[in-house]
């Protein structure tokens, strides 16, 4: 179970735009800051699957299978949105908001899981250490192999590479445990089903994940990351969020405590 709030870390642009057109916006999985986040869950995935192969007999032609139809994960469109459980965190400020500053939204847990199968999402822990991903891992290769084999052959190619490309998001490599990250992860989705913005060197796809209901539904309170004028910065973030409908704008609204100069 998440903590009650979540926090989501983003420039002023974000804020503006995920208050003012109610949602979130989901990033395909390998246009994320880190690009190598898909490949680490990829490898791991490969390497049980070779343990499992030299061990199993019975199971070796499906898993092998298995080992083969990794490569396919890469044509999944899959997209998350991340958040986490600090609300004023120095590696988050630095890595989402940049020297402009930004703010971090605080998101009512309980309203993200309630909708996310709405929005044909679901919201899950990000698992750090290599002996739980293992056992995720397994866990999914044993739910595929007792499919019956009258399945039909294209169908079993992508049986365990679509389930797989939905399990990846979830495993993150140690050395980001500091995060406590949470992610909203989408059910695989056509080209058709998605958007497309300008990122800094190409277009980046993503889902929309919409925000409905009263914004005091799912708006917790809302922190304004470090900024030369702090004051000037909470000022004019409550005053949008009251045009917006959140009542007490003024105590929901906080500052970060975080001594950070980026200016």
């Amino acid at each position: 179970m998440p903590p009650p709030t979540l926090w989501h870390y983003t420039t002023k642009h974000g804020l503006l735009d995920i208050i003012g057109k109610k949602s979130l916006w989901a990033t395909k999985i390998h246009y994320l800051n880190d690009s190598s986040e898909f490949s680490y869950a990829l490898r791991l995935a490969g390497k049980i699957l070779e343990e499992r192969i030299a061990r199993e007999q019975s199971n070796r032609e499906r898993l092998e299978a298995f080992r083969s139809s990794i490569p396919n994960v890469e044509t999944i469109n899959v997209c998350v949105a991340s958040f986490s459980e600090p609300s004023d965190d120095l590696s988050q400020w630095r890595a989402y908001c940049g020297a402009a500053g930004g703010h971090s939204i605080g998101f009512a847990s309980a309203y993200l899981r309630a909708t996310a199968c709405e929005n044909h999402f679901f919201l899950t822990k990000c698992r750090y250490i290599e002996v739980d991903q293992c056992q995720l891992i397994n866990e999914l290769i044993d739910r595929c192999l007792s499919e019956p084999e009258g399945v039909d052959v294209p169908a079993r190619v992508w049986y365990f590479p679509a389930r797989l490309a939905r399990l990846a998001p979830v495993l993150k490599d140690s050395s980001f445990a500091g995060e406590q990250e949470w992610r909203l992860i989408s059910q695989p989705k056509m080209f058709s089903e998605m958007c497309f913005r300008e990122g800094k060197s190409m277009l980046v796809p993503y889902a929309k994940f919409e925000l409905t209901g009263d914004i005091n539904t799912y708006i917790a309170s809302v922190t304004v990351g470090p900024t030369p004028n702090l004051a000037l910065s909470v000022a004019s973030t409550e005053g949008f969020l009251l045009s917006k409908g959140l009542k007490d704008a003024k105590r929901k609204v906080l500052q970060s405590n975080i001594p950070y100069r980026s200016w």
